[in-house]
């Protein structure tokens, strides 16, 4: 089993204070998921967890390891994400992810300077959805994203990176 499977199965129960939440959470048999703590314990050369009647608590040890088992499948997944990026660089096409009304139909000066800038360059626009969870998957097809949305979401938080005065181009309806 590679070790970052094993990583993300060990915060999963951390995470969860159960076997059996964490094996629902990850889609695998508690039994399954159990060997697999087991054999990262026995590779690790600590007891990470502390079984009770209730679940698993964190030991001193656990609490950690925990952190850094966060911050490596982090890093993980940061590279993996830059990896996918730098194979799609080259191709002269900058993949635009959106959320709500297109860009394209935001108004013809939105991605004037780019095109002035990178004559030999195009734009592919792709419409996605709300991320449900971390949002690495969810950016992995495209190389930047913005939200175009008229309401806040109730459940999601989000940081303007700027906005437009009601009546001007990029806010008109067309």
């Amino acid at each position: 089993m590679p070790r970052l499977c094993q990583l993300r199965y060990f915060v999963a129960v951390a995470e969860e204070g159960q076997m059996t939440a964490a094996a629902q959470k990850l889609h695998l048999p508690q039994p399954a998921l159990s060997q697999a703590i087991a054999r990262l314990e026995g590779q690790l050369g600590v007891d990470p967890l502390r079984r009770n009647h209730l679940g698993v608590t964190l030991t001193p040890a656990g609490e950690v390891i925990l952190t850094k088992e966060r911050a490596a499948i982090e890093a993980s997944d940061d590279a993996a994400l830059a990896a996918h990026s730098l194979a799609h660089a080259g191709r002269g096409v900058l993949r635009f992810g959106f959320v709500g009304i297109p860009p394209s139909e935001k108004g013809p000066g939105l991605f004037a300077r780019f095109h002035a800038s990178h004559a030999g360059s195009a734009i592919a626009f792709r419409e996605l959805g709300f991320p449900s969870c971390s949002t690495a998957p969810w950016l992995l097809d495209v190389d930047i994203a913005l939200c175009f949305s008229p309401t806040p979401h109730p459940h999601r938080a989000g940081v303007p990176l700027g906005s437009y005065p009601a009546g001007s181009e990029l806010t008109r309806p067309r």
